[in-house]
């Protein structure tokens, strides 16, 4: 079984108790020992007598710039308390975007930006007028249905 000094494994046996040959993988020379392998010789510097290598340096050290930016002196109303109430007494769609609009506004103030906690203010006032109206129309209609009904219910008697 031994050739020019290489040594070949048994075959193994499969699933089935049946040997199979145990070949190797393809760029891999047979008798391959992975045991046995050659390592390549480290290539050796010289420096003059009386010199030292040179020292390794690394990257140079990261400076973070933290920048604390300066909220708003006078920052725009942000609508939030009305936002809630219009949410939760009125008309909800548009009350959750008065809400989240009137947060962007709050969060554009304490980041100093002037100009999107304005806009984000009238868009929360906007937001919080639409759901008032709208929920003042839907109790509108439904005090005119209730009326109906009633009026339909004591004209039979």
């Amino acid at each position: 079984m031994e050739s020019q000094g290489s040594t070949v494994a048994a075959p193994l046996p499969d699933k089935q108790g049946q040997a199979y040959s145990q070949q190797p993988a393809p760029g891999y020379a047979p008798g391959y020992n992975a045991g046995q392998m050659s390592q390549a010789p480290v290539p050796q510097v010289m420096y003059p007598p009386g010199q030292a290598p040179p020292a390794y340096s690394t990257a140079p050290p990261v400076q973070y710039i933290i920048q604390n930016p300066q909220p708003l002196v006078n920052p725009p109303n942000d609508y939030f308390i009305q936002a809630i109430l219009v949410t939760v007494f009125c008309f909800w769609p548009t009350g959750i975007i008065a809400i989240i609009k009137a947060l962007d506004s709050r969060r554009a103030a304490q980041t100093g930006d002037a100009q999107n906690a304005q806009l984000s203010s009238q868009a929360a006032r906007k937001m919080s007028l639409i759901s008032l109206f709208v929920g003042i129309a839907i109790l509108v209609v439904i005090a005119i249905i209730i009326v109906i009904e009633l009026v339909v219910v004591f004209s039979l008697y």
